[in-house]
Order: C-alpha cells, then sequence, then structure tokens
C-alpha cells in the first residue's frame, strides 16, 4: 500500500469511498487523531487551576508554575492559553514550566508526533515541548522541539530525538532543522514527527518544511525518573522560551504522523491509502 498527502478536502469527493482510510481500517481520521493521543492539553482551564486537565482522556495531567501566567488564547478566549515570562531555561522547573511528572505513562520507544500552537515573543527562541530524565546526577533528554534564533535572529524549528546507538553506549541526538522561520508575535501550529526507519519531518500550520528519511535509529526512551516540560531553554541555550503556548498534544500511538490529519484545529491533511 502507499500512502499520499493531499493539502486539502478538495480532492476528496473525486475519490472512492473504499480508498479513504484512516490509519486503522473503519475509523475516521478524527476518531483515530482521539485514539492516538497520548496526552492533549488545551488550557481552557489556565485560570481555574495550576492543575491542567488532559483532554485526550488519558488523565495525563499537567501542572502550570507558579511563574506561568494565564492569557488569552488563539480564538479570544481570555485567560484560555499558558504565557511564559521568565527568560530561564528551566529545564522542567516546577516554577518556569509547565510540567508532567510521571511520564512513565508516556513511552516513546516506537513513534514520537508532538504539537503545540504558539505566539512567540518578538525573538522566537527556547524549547515548546520537551521529554526529559533524571536518574542521581545524570540527566538526559528523549525528545525536544524548540526554537533556534539564527544569526539573523529568525527563530528556527528544530526538533531532536535522542537515539540508541547500534554499538550500545549513550544516546546520540538526531537533529533536524527547518529552514523556515516561525513569525514571531503571530499564532503558528508547529509540529513533529519522528518513525524509527522510516522519517523525521517539521511541520508549520499543517505544511511540510523539513524532512529526513532514510534508516532512522530507535529512540532511546526512558521511563524512571522522566517528566515532561513546556518551555525553557534549547541544547545549550541560556534563556527559555518567551511567548504563549496554547493546544498542546504528544502521539506515541502507531499512526504518530502528522500527516494522517492529526492536527486537531485544521484538517488541512487527510491520509490516502491507495490499494490499487
Amino acid at each position: 500500500m502507499t500512502k499520499q498527502r493531499f493539502s486539502s478536502s478538495l480532492a476528496v469527493s473525486k475519490l472512492s469511498a473504499a480508498v479513504i482510510l484512516a490509519c486503522v481500517a473503519g475509523q475516521s481520521a478524527q476518531a483515530q487523531a482521539v485514539l492516538d493521543y497520548a496526552a492533549r492539553w488545551k488550557f481552557d482551564d489556565c485560570a481555574a487551576s495550576a492543575t491542567l486537565a488532559d483532554a485526550s482522556g488519558n488523565n495525563n495531567v499537567a501542572t502550570r508554575g507558579s511563574l506561568v501566567q494565564c492569557t488569552t488564547d488563539r480564538v479570544g478566549k481570555a485567560k484560555g492559553a499558558a504565557l511564559f515570562t521568565v527568560a530561564s531555561a528551566g529545564d522542567g522547573s516546577t516554577q518556569t514550566n509547565v510540567t508532567f511528572a510521571n511520564a512513565n505513562a508516556l513511552a516513546f520507544t516506537n513513534n514520537i508526533a508532538v504539537s503545540a500552537v504558539i505566539k512567540p515573543s518578538a525573538t522566537p527562541e527556547g524549547a515548546l515541548i520537551t521529554k526529559g530524565w533524571t536518574s542521581g546526577t545524570t540527566k538526559g533528554k528523549v525528545f525536544q522541539l524548540g526554537l533556534i534564533k539564527d544569526a539573523s535572529g529568525s527563530g528556527k524549528i528544530q526538533f531532536t530525538v535522542w537515539t540508541t546507538p547500534a554499538a550500545g553506549g549513550a544516546a546520540v541526538p538526531e537533529i533536524l532543522t527547518s529552514g523556515i522561520a516561525v513569525p514571531a508575535s503571530k499564532w503558528s501550529r508547529v509540529s513533529a514527527s519522528y518513525t524509527p526507519g522510516k522519517s523525521m519531518e517539521i511541520f508549520l500550520d499543517g505544511s511540510l518544511i523539513a524532512q529526513r528519511t532514510g534508516p532512522l535509529a530507535a529512540i532511546a526512551d526512558v521511563s524512571n525518573g522522566s517528566s515532561i516540560w513546556l518551555g525553557g531553554g534549547v541544547g545549550a541555550q541560556t534563556k527559555g522560551y518567551l511567548g504563549t503556548i496554547d493546544d498542546t498534544w504528544v502521539s506515541n500511538g502507531s499512526c504518530a504522523d502528522i500527516g494522517t490529519a492529526r492536527a486537531p484545529d485544521a484538517a488541512r491533511e487527510l491520509m490516502i491509502t491507495d490499494l490499487s
């Protein structure tokens, strides 16, 4: 079978129902998206509590740090998004990040897909979503989606996944950086996916803007002592993300692919399985 992506639903009416399938036969793309979310934080309850509900139904609640504020979201709802105002690298700080400290439930051994709606400050840089771990005095990361400021001051999207080397030893980072910058002070959806042995991709507002294919190594996931957080710094950066983060999700399902109409706010893409 081959998979083709269509940038909108315009071509769908020309295709027979027999070839329009979601990742799991018999399910709509929307149903598959719901099933495949490991966690989704919409921030609609930001003002009500420091505890943020998981809209995926998996009860992976997050905690908003005391220095993370609530602000107007992308559709104009007051206090419906998280605002990061402290220029600290963070790295899982319970004060400057939004954290989920029981990430044992979010194992990413086969696939990773992450997505967040963001409105960065005038200087887009810093981490958006990270999974990291601590074992004694040793720290490491599993994946990180963030913004890297280049020489011109533009914020390019960078997606890093730490992988298991064939010869064993320490995890090796697989890094993909976009050639297109994220606009400052504007809403954008930033997404990325990693499938071992297949592809590593970055999307901006539903459009594929960076891709690597070929023999990609297995994900070096760590469960014990792990956590997921929003905000903070990227790599060796000492400055954390400044700006707003809204609807965010992570997926580790068998269909962890942004191209399967997974962006919940815009069905820009459908995955078509060609049975011919």
